[in-house]
């Protein structure tokens, strides 16, 4: 099965994953310019930069603009006691509480999905492993843009299994292309967050673009995976970037969880909120 250009940058990104996992470069090394890139594997430079975007996504690289592009410095992963879990479905945002309300003659607070593109791929090696795929299964990548009323409050990489969503592309369209609105419809009205990661990171040039940021604003990448509650397959994997200093984060405890370490039950998306730094209200999203 072949997927033409797609397989090309996607091929581009394993390889250099694999490099940097066997240490190739190290953290802060810097890699090859695009333009040696670009010759080495015998394709244009859009289709690295495409490469090095998937990348940056990931958080193994950041592209500093006039400099190059960085190896990452490792991070260590921290694991709260309790989940976090996001949702960016919904028209109209709910309130958690009378602290949080918009202010009196305030306008509604208000998500509008856009899509930017939809299409069918071959999995990388990472999302391979991350789904225990075979290399010919094929996934849905989706990218929305996210407003709240009229300003840019994120973008969202979506990939899911075509076998479980085979007409997506027509279900998202009846569902003003809210993704949760469009799962429901393939029977899917809750997943199961399993887990949920939030890394800061530099904005690519396009994430700068449709969110409005100077070349120097860093952004919040949150990464998701989402499973069948009662199979435990998993169904999507997402990645959120998110204006750093617009937005903040925070986790409420999942009621029937401790700090014990016990597995808690499903996550209720709206018990965890992102807010905007703006008015300090706390409003339900993913």
């Amino acid at each position: 099965m072949s997927y033409g250009l797609t397989q090309k940058w996607r091929h581009i990104a394993d390889v250099i994953r694999s490099e940097i996992d066997r240490q190739v470069y190290r953290p802060g090394d810097q890699l090859p310019t695009v333009v040696i890139l670009a010759e080495r594997f015998g394709v244009n430079r859009h289709t690295v930069r495409r490469a090095l975007d998937s990348l940056q996504q990931s958080g193994l690289v950041s592209m500093e603009q006039g400099r190059g592009t960085f190896v990452a410095d490792t991070r260590i992963a921290h694991r709260p006691a309790q989940r976090m879990g996001l949702d960016l479905a919904g028209a109209l945002l709910p309130q958690p509480d009378a602290a949080n309300q918009a202010p009196v003659g305030a306008a509604p607070r208000r998500l509008s999905h856009s899509r930017l593109s939809l299409e069918k791929t071959q999995p990388t090696l990472e999302l391979r492993q991350l789904f225990g795929a075979p290399e010919t299964e094929a996934f849905w990548h989706l990218r929305l843009l996210t407003h709240l009323n009229s300003e840019p409050l994120c973008v969202s990489d979506h990939f899911l299994r075509v076998r479980r969503f085979a007409d997506l592309d027509a279900s998202l369209e009846r569902a003003n292309h809210d993704v949760a609105a469009s799962l429901a419809e393939h029977g899917f009205k809750r997943l199961h967050r399993r887990e949920t990661g939030v890394q800061a990171a530099m904005a690519s040039p396009d994430q700068q673009h449709r969110l409005l940021l100077a070349s120097n604003q860093p952004i919040l990448l949150s990464s998701g995976l989402d499973e069948d509650p009662n199979s435990g397959e998993l169904l999507q994997y997402q990645i959120t970037a998110w204006p750093a200093q617009r937005v903040y984060f925070m986790q409420q405890a999942a009621q029937g969880s401790d700090d014990s370490g016990q597995q808690a039950r499903a996550v209720d998306y709206p018990n965890a909120f992102v807010g905007t730094s703006e008015s300090g209200a706390g409003v339900a999203a993913e």
